[in-house]
């Protein structure tokens, strides 16, 4: 999503600098100085961008009211206090979104939001949220009013939906009822209805308000910094040669890569189009007949991003209408969908997030979050993790995220707790939570990665993605010097899943091949002596006493240390479980309290 935003002052430029840090999965565009404001809220609701304002509400008032146009096509605009107490949707806030934005904004800040429509106010079904929840079109917006007057006069409304849409199993709020019609292409017989959903039924009147299905998904691929324009026109194209119109997408899909490609975010935006986009991971894993590139391949990770986008948004039970097509960097696709109803009730103020489909794909992120300071997350990892419902880890590792991202909802398990909470990862997705289990530096290094895979039989459904992260055998190296800098390898002192006998052999072969060593879990309160007995075992394995080694607490946090030693002199040093220990090989040596293992380039 593109996000213009204005502020008037130095405070109110500090608190946007917060609304942009908060929101990192959006593009921000800022309003200059030079910017003419009512000319820069034209081009605003121009590309349907949503429009923050810090400061105060009159301003805002008279800087739209000459561009209004009406509810369904209106851009969003938000007004927030400059000291950030208060979070307002003051336009658009069902259709453009203002309302599911601004409580966002409120729950990042830990401000309070100030809904004021009514169904959310009285908690009542709202019918065009319900449309765009389930990409229907409003047929005859004209009726939205006379629908939601009604419900708020008699708390109740009815709605008939045509046989071919399923909508069994939604959770319907009690002043709704929902009944299958026969379609009656004459429409007499639609009035006992006051919203009717059919693709064919055709109206005369004002008061039922008609919905209709958008059955197709558009997949997209395009070249970087491919402009708007561009796309827009290989789109039109594969529309007019397939006798559709966009008003016929439900929504536009792509890889994870591209959820910042301006041009497209561009084009989805100005469609008030959603714009979905999956890992290569996931797109691999559609199954169906497509065309393949190894040059797409080499580029993004996927053989097919157009084809697999479309049929992975759409679904399972769903087909590829219009295989890949392209031109201009751009490719497309289209995906007829099988038309679903999902939760009916559905409100702005009850969510942080849109539920888009009854058949939400089960999606698990492993993510590895370094040693636990913010700048080292990387880009990825801060996505996924903004974007997922549920955070789940072990206690440690959350309180370390906590401070970063105090708005999310954590679950925890404690030490020994691994498999319970992998299943627990399970069971929240079945429930359709977007779900990210985190761990200490990289997922797939003595983290969650393997039991998650051990398990995922019981779960054939649930795609795990595994995002990598900082180990701290790398983190740790950077702080000492180059200690890994050539062959190394990596030895857990703990026995709790490794048998003692395993271990030594491991030490030993280590020191047999001159490797230079990362230790994890030197040290803990019942193995206070691991380390010196390691020591001792690579000493006796053939290592000099003088070998230069290393070590460092704390590695990325608050009171980090790092000590340079020889191996004898680390005999005798006292560590703990957050120590992360470096053996160098026969050829490392300490320089100006660097310790360094030589790669050979100036030899």
């Amino acid at each position: 999503m593109i996000i213009r935003i204005c502020a008037f002052t130095h405070t109110g430029w500090e608190l946007s600098d917060k609304i942009e840090y908060a929101f990192p999965e959006h593009i921000f565009e800022r309003r200059s100085s030079d910017d003419i404001l009512s000319e820069w809220t034209q081009d605003s609701f121009d590309i349907k961008a949503p429009i923050i304002f810090v400061g105060a509400a009159g301003i805002a008032v008279r800087a739209v009211s000459s561009v209004l146009k009406d509810k369904l096509s209106d851009s969003p605009v938000i007004v927030i206090d400059e000291k950030g107490r208060h979070v307002i949707p003051i336009l658009s806030g069902h259709v453009g979104g203002a309302n599911e934005l601004a409580n966002k904004i409120a729950k990042r800040l830990n401000s309070e939001p100030i809904i004021t429509t009514g169904t959310d106010v009285q908690s009542k079904f709202s019918v065009d949220v319900f449309a765009m929840n389930n990409s229907l079109e409003i047929v005859n917006r004209e009726a939205i009013q006379s629908v939601s007057s009604k419900l708020l006069e008699t708390g109740h409304i009815s709605i008939g939906i045509s046989p071919d849409i399923e909508y069994e199993g939604i959770n319907l709020p009690a002043e709704l009822t929902v009944h299958t019609f026969d379609i009656d292409h004459s429409g007499k017989d639609n009035d006992e209805f006051d919203v009717i959903i059919s693709s064919d039924a055709i109206y005369d009147e004002h008061y039922t308000l008609y919905l209709r299905p958008r059955e197709y998904v558009l997949g997209i691929g395009c070249k970087k910094d491919t402009q708007e324009e561009t796309i827009r026109n290989a789109v039109d194209k594969v529309l007019i040669d397939n006798n559709l119109n966009i008003s016929d997408i439900a929504e536009i899909a792509t890889i994870d890569i591209k959820a910042k490609e301006y041009g497209l975010v561009l084009y989805a935006q100005k469609e008030r189009k959603r714009l979905k986009t999956y890992s290569s991971h996931v797109l691999s894993t559609v199954k169906g007949d497509f065309s393949e590139s190894e040059f797409v391949r080499e580029v993004t990770g996927v053989s097919n991003v157009c084809e697999r986008a479309a049929i992975c948004a759409a679904g399972e039970d769903s087909e590829l209408l219009v295989p890949k097509i392209s031109g201009q960097g751009v490719t497309v696709a289209i995906a007829h969908r099988k038309v679903r109803i999902c939760d009916t009730n559905l409100s702005y103020n009850k969510s942080d997030s849109i539920k888009t489909n009854i058949h939400r794909n089960k999606i698990i992120y492993i993510v590895g979050i370094g040693p636990g300071d913010h700048s080292y997350l990387s880009k990825k990892a801060k996505d996924v993790i903004e974007s997922s419902d549920v955070v789940v880890g072990y206690t440690v590792y959350v309180d370390l995220l906590k401070k970063f991202y105090p708005y999310k909802d954590y679950r925890t398990t404690g030490m020994r707790q691994e498999i319970e909470r992998c299943e627990l990862c399970y069971e929240l997705a079945e429930s359709g939570k977007n779900v990210s289990l985190i761990c200490s530096g990289d997922a797939g290094i003595y983290g969650m990665a393997s039991p998650m895979f051990e398990l995922s039989s019981k779960y054939p459904d649930t795609e795990i993605v595994v995002v990598p992260g900082i180990t701290a055998a790398s983190s740790g190296a950077a702080v000492l010097g180059a200690p890994l800098n050539h062959d190394f390898c990596v030895i857990s002192l703990s026995d709790l899943m490794t048998p003692w006998d395993t271990i030594v052999r491991r030490l030993q072969a280590a020191i047999m091949g001159d490797f230079a060593i990362a230790i994890y879990n030197p040290s803990s309160r019942k193995r206070a002596d691991y380390l010196q007995k390691a020591c001792d075992i690579m000493l006796e394995a053939g290592a000099d006493s003088e070998r230069a080694c290393g070590y460092v607490e704390n590695i990325g946090r608050e009171g980090t240390r790092a000590v340079c030693c020889t191996l004898k002199e680390l005999r005798n040093c006292k560590v703990n479980m957050f120590t992360t220990v470096f053996v160098g090989n026969s050829r490392s040596y300490i320089d100006n309290n660097r310790l360094i293992t030589k790669r050979g380039y100036n030899e």
